[in-house]
């Protein structure tokens, strides 16, 4: 009986299921953010004949349109990505390609934020904007201070790879100065990060030794992402 209620529960959740994005658009990028008082919200990406657009869906609600540049990156390890301050105040953070004859991969990451229901001008999460750099692979959470931590791949510093750094917000501001987690991680693979009640950040990537070899990495915070340990391999094997 309790194997045929959950068949039951499973088969309804595609009973009900709903399209949400422009049938006349290719949709893509799909991700979950949640706001302090626990709603859920969709976001995806929609490329149309004018460009990329991008929308969120916050539980039940209708469909809202983020103001988004309209040649957005939207690469999947790099796509569009929310995330809320307890005070509601909803982070956009997005890649902007930037090619240049050295390097196709070149590019920036820009950062919105949504205040009292108005998104402000976007602006670079990184201070240095100069030309031919890459800033990329983003990836941003909402932290159980109230604040939103940013995580990204940034220049290298040394001989391989690229720079694992951070940054994170502050009350009624946007990222402050960026921090240094890994002076060598491999140079295009995706980051994740979460975060519990008790102030504990964990953040996995892909790293990169010196002698070329790639193994998951992993850094810790216990202090709501204000500092982090050495990064040590995810998996001693």
């Amino acid at each position: 009986m309790k194997k045929l209620i959950l068949l039951l529960v499973f088969l309804a959740q595609f009973a009900h299921a709903q399209t949400v994005s422009n049938p006349a658009n290719q949709a893509l990028d799909p991700s979950f953010a949640v706001k302090s008082n626990g709603d859920i919200v969709l976001s995806w990406v929609e490329k149309s004949a004018n460009g990329v657009l991008f929308f969120r869906k916050v539980n039940q609600g209708p469909a809202e349109q983020v103001p988004i540049d309209k040649k957005a990156s939207t690469h999947a390890e790099g796509m569009p990505k929310l995330a809320y301050k307890a005070d509601g105040t909803c982070v956009l953070l997005y890649e902007m390609n930037r090619p240049t004859a050295a390097s196709r991969f070149n590019g920036d990451l820009l950062y919105a934020m949504e205040v009292n229901g108005v998104w402000q001008k976007p602006q670079y999460i990184h201070k240095d904007t100069a030309a031919g750099l890459s800033h990329s692979f983003g990836k941003i959470i909402s932290l159980p201070n109230g604040e939103v931590g940013a995580y990204w791949l940034d220049v290298k510093v040394g001989p391989k790879g690229r720079t694992l750094v951070t940054a994170t917000t502050s009350p009624g501001q946007g990222f402050g100065e960026m921090k240094i987690l890994d002076r060598q991680t491999c140079e295009c693979c995706r980051i994740d990060a979460l975060a519990d009640a008790q102030g504990n950040v964990d953040v996995i990537y892909r790293d990169l030794n010196d002698k070329g070899e790639r193994d998951m990495g992993y850094v810790h915070s216990s202090d709501f992402g204000q500092t982090y340990t050495e990064s040590v391999p995810l998996y001693e094997d």
